[in-house]
């Protein structure tokens, strides 16, 4: 497990570090990013592994992240760099070609969106550069990172394995940041168009988080199982839709999960309580992912929780980029996107005093 922070001059400046850290901890690069604006314009990076040898005798403790970034929005990921950084989510990479064409991945189409329509693969977008700050969290089973790409403005993206709950085959999730610039949605904190991390308080339209899960056996899970073959077992976060999400890179139904994020779940209300005027106590909740089935009964079916993060209120003082200890472990909280406690329709981003802390190990 390891921590680093440093700053970056550009996006490709960020990818570029991103891929120097996670090599350095273990992770494998398919088509490694080395230099900014390098043809292709992408990277493909890996962490396979299991607690049992070989890969795949041991689905319960399997994990199998694999992921392609890039900064360039076309179909072949190639030019000049964009202000987004792309995610394509994956359970193998083929050849040495762009992952968008050579990948089964959680997108319904080849090209990438970055409209506030339909449905993408994952990007984060960067309104200013160069980035003032960045943290990168890592782990055998995640990696985490955190920009602060202009003085109190944020993004959050990343990849790892649930802490699972039960057994299936996966719990791998993917997840970026993306704040509609639009006026009439930019400060609106709980707007569905604005996706941040595993916040399940979006829909279809902004290349939400991703999560792959099946059965032991490898075919689909729970009320998704024998619907199709090739059975999907790719989940959108998306707190509106209730059943199919759109379809998988093999054209299967794609589920839909939701989680206990900053801004919606079972117990988002309890954020607003802050930190305890009695005690002092300033509670930290785990964010879980719930998959959801809309039928008779409505089912619903926990997967587990993001491992080493936690979601929890900025106020009574408490400033972004904090450091506290609990025990023996070492927190740093950020705010979702700009800590703002009273929210101004001025049309700048803002997130009142929701935040996410990551456990830093160094």
């Amino acid at each position: 497990m390891s921590f680093v922070t440093g700053s970056a001059t550009d996006i490709e400046d960020l990818l570029d570090q991103w891929f120097d850290f996670l090599l350095a901890n273990g992770w494998t690069a398919d088509i490694d990013y080395t230099v900014p604006g390098q043809s292709p314009n992408f990277g493909v990076i890996n962490r396979k592994q299991d607690l049992a040898s070989p890969l795949g005798s041991d689905p319960l403790n399997e994990v199998i992240l694999h992921c392609g970034f890039s900064v360039n929005n076309a179909v072949i990921f190639s030019g000049a760099a964009t202000d987004n950084l792309f995610m394509v989510p994956m359970r193998d990479y083929v050849g040495s070609g762009d992952p968008g064409l050579n990948a089964i991945f959680g997108s319904n189409s080849p090209a990438i969106s970055t409209t506030t329509s339909g449905v993408g693969w994952i990007f984060s977008n960067f309104p200013t550069q160069p980035f003032e700050q960045h943290w990168f969290f890592e782990s055998d089973f995640y990696a985490h990172a955190v920009v602060e790409y202009s003085s109190g403005f944020y993004r959050h993206f990343g990849l790892g394995q649930l802490n699972k709950t039960g057994k299936y085959f996966g719990g791998e999730y993917y997840y970026g940041s993306f704040i509609n610039r639009q006026v009439s949605v930019i400060d609106s904190v709980l707007s569905g168009q604005n996706n941040i991390g595993m916040d399940g308080n979006v829909f279809g339209g902004e290349a939400q988080a991703k999560v792959f899960a099946q059965d032991l056996d490898k075919t689909g899970l729970t009320d998704w199982k024998g619907r199709q073959s090739p059975e999907s077992g790719w989940f959108n976060a998306n707190q509106f839709v209730l059943t199919v999400d759109g379809d998988d890179g093999n054209l299967g139904d794609r589920g839909t999960f939701i989680t206990q994020g900053p801004r919606r779940g079972y117990h988002y209300p309890l954020y607003y309580s802050g930190q305890s005027a009695f005690n002092g106590h300033r509670p930290m909740y785990p964010q879980y992912v719930f998959t959801k089935f809309q039928s008779t009964p409505d089912r619903v079916q926990l997967l587990g929780s993001v491992p080493d993060q936690r979601v929890m209120s900025l106020e009574q003082g408490l400033s972004p980029k904090d450091e506290f200890t609990i025990g023996s472990d070492t927190w740093i909280v950020f705010p979702v996107t700009r800590k703002r406690p009273i929210a101004v329709l001025d049309d700048t981003e803002q997130s009142l005093s929701f935040g996410i802390a990551y456990k830093k190990v160094p």
